[in-house]
């Protein structure tokens, strides 16, 4: 079960399980961006895929949908039982650099204090071993090619990057073995594409993606299908 601190590095959860993540084998990890307010879809999507993954990575735009994610595990345990115990988030163009949240300390009902999540610019997460540098992508004009967000990579070592912002589900490799993934938008697509989340499964030398398609019926009721030959 996650605990709802925000660490110093930004990771939200408890020392313990950040640090047990970078051993986990064969570890699992959900990928969602620009949410754009469609918290109710976040915390669904949430329920019915993090019980069996050990991470949470959001992509920015995603900040106020964090707050509300967050809030709901406090007001509601058996949500809460559903959180990956560690959550990555990054702030995007449409982000305030932090997020006011109140929350229990602790695990302590009756200690409450007014809290904001920061949102950083970009965050490095440590799994099985392997480093991925999250982003927003605007600030890396991934619209525009991929230079600035592999030049970041170099710097900080990491084969692996996420990003949002183009609201287009990508999966490609580039020079020296890099891996970059966009997860799409799971609320407001773009270019044909459907609304998508990425679950990452991470192996000690290789990264996988399978990407996760939500389908809405008339009645708005949500299922959803893995996105198939990309």
């Amino acid at each position: 079960m996650i605990s709802l601190i925000q660490q110093n590095n930004n990771l939200i959860g408890s020392l313990d399980a950040i640090e047990a993540l970078k051993t986990k084998d064969q570890a699992r990890v959900l990928v969602i961006s620009d949410s754009h307010g469609s918290f109710r879809l976040l915390n669904q999507i949430v329920q019915n895929f993090g019980t069996n993954c050990d991470a949470l990575i959001l992509c920015g735009d995603t900040g106020r949908d964090l707050a509300e994610l967050i809030e709901t595990a406090f007001d509601d345990p058996d949500f809460k039982k559903t959180v990956p115990p560690v959550i990555a988030c990054v702030k995007g163009n449409c982000d305030t650099p932090s997020v006011p949240i109140s929350f229990c300390i602790n695990d302590k009902p009756e200690a409450y204090a007014k809290k904001s999540i920061v949102l950083p610019e970009s965050q490095l997460l440590t799994v099985n071993g392997q480093t991925i540098f999250i982003c927003h992508g605007n600030n890396e004009h991934v619209e525009f090619g991929y230079e600035s967000i592999c030049n970041k990579m170099t710097a900080a070592k990491c084969k692996a990057a996420v990003y949002g912002h183009t609201h287009v589900p990508f999966n490609g490799f580039f020079k020296d073995n890099i891996r970059i993934i966009n997860p799409g938008s799971i609320s407001r697509p773009r270019d044909g594409s459907p609304e998508t989340f990425a679950i990452l499964t991470v192996e000690k030398t290789f990264i996988d993606a399978a990407f996760i398609r939500i389908n809405k019926n008339l009645m708005r009721q949500v299922s959803f299908a893995v996105l198939k030959n990309f």
